[in-house]
């Protein structure tokens, strides 16, 4: 098994947009507004950023 999956366009465009939306806050930081921005961009980096949120206060708090 390969663990190659072929989930049709609808999937890799998701999949590309949250690619995108991690890169832009790595780069820029959470909160960011992107001049000439894609609506799925912006929702896909959005939910990184509450991800983020949430992955990093669970650390803080086991952390604690």
């Amino acid at each position: 098994m390969t663990g190659v999956v072929d989930a049709g366009r609808n999937r890799l465009a998701l999949h590309n947009a949250l690619v995108t939306a991690m890169t832009q806050v790595q780069r820029w930081g959470p909160g960011a507004r992107v001049m000439g921005d894609q609506e799925e961009w912006e929702a896909a980096r959005d939910a990184v950023e509450i991800l983020m949120e949430r992955y990093h206060r669970g650390r803080l708090e086991r952390a604690g």
